[in-house]
């Protein structure tokens, strides 16, 4: 199912600190395409015709020129005009696109008859049968195709935490149908591994503002710290070295406020994953050997081939949520 050299050629492309943001997940998303380079070397970015503004899309155009952002779509053909080279990420290229939308297809199918998902996900506002089907399709559409991206490439998730429980699910719904040794009783174990940090961002820099910011030396380190955190989930940091990140990095961002709004961002990391995969130390990668068949569950092809070739990753969540500055 898996293009191998695609792969390849795609983990050449976000080698380092990427992290991956789907704007489903967020109803204003100018604020997170404003601040991701701020926060991340690269961020991979789910980009289609439809999903933005054309305002929203010169703005991406321009990261993507400097290096900050990667586009990732199903196909050349979903993208915005003259967005297409070689540093994209096609969903039709890194895989067999006729087993891809079968497992895929399977997957939509199967959560649009979960009831728990959809008690999940459904706000009391949300009664039409319609609005309901429109709400679950979407999750759906996004979710699935995410939690495997995250899988394949190790890459984070900007999320924001209304979709905490719902991701959680699917994440505990895809344990429940693995077969596994007995001696693995809880195959997904969830933990926090960031507690939330309050940083303070400037939000409409322009391109060169973004450059500069990005040069100072209290947003490397503060980069360069949440990196190394994202690689090793299970470091204990020390509340004092956190505290004066912070505080350096929102110092900078304050130095910016003439002429830009301040965004005050709760960030939080929680990580999802298989027994053994670093959070326990137990089965490691050899999990693809004694891990049983998938059955009842649409990502079943493909997360049995990528299990079995390099062994499960973890799935990392970046939590984020906004406010304006002053309203705190």
């Amino acid at each position: 199912m898996i293009n191998k050299k695609e792969f390849q050629r795609i983990s050449k492309i976000i080698h380092g600190q990427t992290i991956y943001f789907n704007p489903y997940y967020y109803s204003k998303v100018s604020e997170l395409i404003n601040i991701s380079p701020l926060i991340a070397n690269k961020t991979l970015i789910y980009l289609t015709k439809e999903n933005f503004s054309s305002e929203l899309v010169s703005r991406i155009k321009q990261f993507k020129e400097e290096g900050f952002f990667i586009p990732v779509s199903i196909s050349e053909k979903t993208l915005p005009p003259s967005f297409f080279d070689e540093n994209c990420v096609l969903r039709e290229k890194l895989f067999d696109e006729k087993l891809f939308n079968k497992d895929y297809k399977q997957s939509i199918e199967i959560d649009q008859q979960d009831e728990e998902l959809i008690s999940i996900l459904k706000e009391p506002s949300i009664i039409n049968r319609d609005e309901v089907k429109r709400l679950i399709d979407s999750f759906s559409f996004s979710s699935n195709w995410d939690l495997m991206f995250m899988q394949l490439f190790n890459t984070p998730l900007f999320t924001s935490t209304k979709f905490k429980p719902a991701l959680f699910y699917k994440l505990n719904e895809l344990g429940s149908n693995i077969y596994f040794p007995q001696r693995v009783q809880h195959p997904i174990e969830i933990s926090r591994f960031l507690e939330e940090i309050n940083v303070v961002f400037p939000s409409n820099l322009s391109i060169e503002q973004v450059k500069a910011f990005r040069k100072d030396k209290s947003a490397v380190q503060f980069r360069n710290w949440l990196e190394r955190k994202l690689i090793n989930y299970e470091d204990q940091d020390k509340n004092i070295k956190v505290s004066h990140l912070v505080q350096e990095f929102n110092k900078l961002s304050e130095s910016y406020k003439k002429n830009n709004e301040l965004i005050f961002t709760s960030l939080g990391g929680i990580i999802g994953g298989l027994v053994g995969t670093g959070i326990n130390g137990f089965l490691g990668a050899a999990i693809g050997a004694p891990l049983g068949t998938i059955s009842g569950y649409g990502l079943s092809n493909f997360f049995k081939e990528l299990w079995k070739n390099k062994g499960p990753n973890r799935w990392v969540f970046l939590l984020t949520d906004f406010k304006k500055a002053g309203s705190l």
